[in-house]
Order: C-alpha cells, then sequence, then structure tokens
C-alpha cells in the first residue's frame, strides 16, 4: 500500500485527497508547511529556495495513480517556465529569478483555477438549496455571500433573495421595517438587515423556549418583578416601551413595542419631544403633538434642558419617584428601552 511520504509531510494523509475544490484549504496548508521546511531543514533563506528543489518536494506530494497525479504529470514539465514567464512580465521584474516560495504560490494558483468550474457548480447548487433554517441570520448571511461571487445575479436580486429566504416569523419582522426601503437599497445596507434579523430570531427563540421574553395577555412580563416599589430598570421582554414624554404625561403607550420596535419608537417620540415647546404659566391651551392627538399643556410640564424631552405631571409623581425617573432616563439617553408598567410601580398608577 502506498505510503505518505514523511520527509517534508505537511500532512499525515495524501494532500488533495478526494481529488475535489474541497480539498483545497488543506493543499494550501500542505504547501505553506512545505516551503517552511524546505527553508529550515535546508538552510536556505525563505524567499531564496532554488526552484528546482522545491519542484522536486512538489514532485513528491501526489499519491501515486490517483487523479492528483495525472494532473500534476501534466503541468509539472512546463511549471518553472511558466511561473517564471509571469514573474517577469509583472512591472519592474524583467530578469527576476524565479525561487521556491513564489514557485509555490504558482503551483496553488494554478491549482484553485482548475477546480473554478467545478467549485462554481456546486456552490450554484448549494445556494439554490441555501435557506435560513433556524440558523442565525448573520451565520446565514455569511454563508451567502461565500457563495455569491459564483451565482451571476445583481446585488438587488441576491438581497431580495435573502430577505425572501429567512424564517417566516423573522421574514415578517424585517419587512415590517425594510418593506418600506426600496429592494435596489437593500444590498448596500444587508448587514444592518441582518442585525434586525438576528434580533427577530433571538425574541423568536426565547419565545419558543420560553424564557421570559413574552407578555401574558394583561401586557405584564412572564418573569419576576423586583420587591421594590422605587425600583426602576429596564427589563429585555417584549413588552411595553415609551417615551419619557408620554410617561410624564400621565399617559399609558398606545401599543406593546419589542426591542426589535423599541429603537423606531424612541426617535420618533425623541422628534415629537422636540417639537413641543413648553407652555407659559397659567397656559391650558391644546397644541398638536408631532401629527397626532393633540396634547394639553400644563403650567407644570417642563422640557428636559439636556435631552430635550417633557417632564410631565402624573398626579402621583412626587419629587422623589421623579428624581429617580430622571436620573434613569438621563443614563439612557440616545438609547432605546423597554420596561413593563409594573416595574415603575406607582408612577401611573
Amino acid at each position: 500500500m502506498d505510503q505518505p511520504s514523511t520527509s517534508y509531510a505537511a500532512s499525515r494523509a495524501w494532500p488533495m485527497e478526494p481529488w475535489s475544490h474541497k480539498s483545497l484549504p488543506d493543499m494550501k496548508r500542505y504547501i505553506q508547511e512545505l516551503v517552511l521546511q524546505s527553508s529550515s531543514r535546508h538552510r536556505f533563506p525563505y524567499d531564496q529556495i532554488p526552484a528546482r528543489f522545491m519542484l522536486d518536494r512538489l514532485n513528491e506530494a501526489p499519491k501515486l495513480g490517483s487523479r492528483f497525479e495525472h494532473y500534476h504529470r501534466d503541468v509539472r514539465d512546463s511549471l518553472i517556465a511558466k511561473a517564471t514567464q509571469r514573474l517577469q512580465a509583472q512591472p519592474g521584474q524583467a530578469g527576476a529569478t524565479q525561487y521556491g516560495d513564489k514557485l509555490a504560490e504558482y503551483y496553488l494558483e494554478q491549482l484553485q483555477q482548475h477546480f473554478e468550474p467545478e467549485k462554481k457548480a456546486d456552490y450554484r447548487q448549494s445556494y439554490a438549496r441555501l435557506a435560513q433554517n433556524n440558523v442565525a441570520p448573520t451565520a446565514y448571511l455569511q454563508e451567502a455571500l461565500t457563495y455569491k461571487p459564483y451565482l451571476g445575479i445583481s446585488d438587488s436580486e441576491f438581497a431580495t433573495n435573502w430577505v425572501s429566504r429567512l424564517d417566516p416569523e423573522v421574514n415578517a419582522r424585517v419587512l415590517s421595517k425594510w418593506g418600506l426601503v426600496h429592494q435596489e437599497e437593500w444590498f448596500g445596507k444587508i448587514k444592518e438587515i441582518a442585525v434586525d434579523a438576528e434580533i427577530a430570531f433571538s425574541e423568536a427563540t426565547d419565545a419558543k423556549l420560553g424564557g421570559g421574553g413574552e407578555c401574558d395577555s394583561t401586557g405584564e412580563p412572564q418573569q419576576q418583578q423586583s420587591s421594590s416599589p422605587s425600583t426602576v430598570k429596564p427589563s429585555s421582554c417584549s413588552c411595553y416601551a415609551s417615551s419619557a414624554a408620554e410617561l410624564s404625561a400621565g399617559g399609558e403607550p398606545q401599543q406593546p413595542l419589542t426591542r426589535f420596535e423599541a429603537s423606531d419608537s424612541a426617535r420618533v417620540s425623541t422628534q415629537r419631544a422636540d417639537s413641543v415647546s413648553p407652555s407659559p404659566a397659567g397656559s391650558n391651551a391644546a397644541k398638536p403633538h408631532g401629527g397626532g392627538p393633540k396634547a394639553t399643556a400644563h403650567e407644570s410640564y417642563e422640557k428636559d434642558p439636556d435631552g430635550g424631552w417633557i417632564w410631565g405631571n402624573a398626579r402621583e409623581f412626587d419629587p422623589a419617584l421623579k428624581a429617580q425617573l430622571q436620573e434613569a432616563v438621563h443614563a439612557r439617553k440616545g438609547s432605546a428601552f423597554a420596561y413593563s408598567m409594573d416595574e415603575v410601580t406607582g408612577l401611573l398608577r
């Protein structure tokens, strides 16, 4: 039985077995170690290994009778001449000497080109079957991008296909936001879309596993609440979310929001707060509020000089609780945060 050479063994098995493009990464490591061992064992400078010496080492690589050996026989006699011709055709390299390290690089490049047609067909078949299939969307995107250079499709078609093959729950959540953006723009924002898909996938997974990421029928989070009535803390559950302006005005959020939607909600709420100016003392005039329902002004409303949101005057908004809420909101300036009504005990009840 044939055994692999151990004189310059970079692998403990024959390289390019099986004869497929999938063996190329191992072949690359084999050649890299072959160059290092040729330099260290024979005391050649790394970039001055004789080309003929390196060719002799490459001649030892294929297994006798293998398809790799048949390929190697076809290219070995002209390998040094062709590698030298390519080297000297490069700018400033006329008359340059071909050394072993560059010969090994050229050999690997030619081997990779040999497998390009097979690799293209294999990647297209893999892409045709590719879908999220309950894996992380970012991992699914990375695999799809690996196939992309071999697909012959436009960026827009690639991005549209990628979104359409997300799991149904994730796809619906992604389209709820990105469906408003023209599909021609999706590829340029594909990593942002993947991040949103990752959030949706995480929440869907939490819900299936019963990990406390859902609310019960009353909108309360299904997790243990703090026993301290004065504790205000953010929650990661998919419960009610609101801006500081809506809470301080004593009104509950109009609809439940998830973490996936919270950032957009906070952005809109901040814009609304910036559009409301404090009313003169004693004024009770109703003013438009962001194009939505009118908000009643009150002399005790005040606009935060740092954040731009409006602090209101809920009935049970005592000074201590107000200071506590303001501290929590300032600590999260510029970010969305979600919480349940129980976690701001006493504020709205």
